[in-house]
């Protein structure tokens, strides 16, 4: 997880077992490596996250009616544009160690 996010493994592990305490998520052992535990989402972490889904869409539908589609599709062609920008920037060139 943190690999993929580009997050430190530290801030990952302490936010899994925070969740894994509250019953968000389950541990299981991992066939494929004998110290990085699969994780999979509770009962209670999906009520969570449909709640987190609910709101969150309420407040975009909210936050949307401000605006027409145009405004919208033009803001999202915008930040679209800023993201490949930043990741471009963000690329290692060939010539750059990582």
């Amino acid at each position: 997880v943190a690999r993929i996010m580009g997050l430190s493994r530290q801030s990952v592990q302490q936010t899994a077992d925070t969740l894994e305490r509250d019953g968000h998520i389950m541990y299981h052992e991992n066939p494929h490596h004998r110290r990085s535990k699969l994780m999979e989402i509770s009962q209670r972490g999906r009520e969570a996250l449909a709640y987190v889904e609910q709101r969150h869409a309420d407040w975009a539908n909210e936050a949307g009616r401000s605006y027409t589609l145009e405004n919208l599709q033009e803001a999202a062609r915008l930040l679209l544009q800023v993201a490949d920008r930043l990741e471009q920037n963000a690329a290692p060139s060939q010539n750059e160690e990582i």
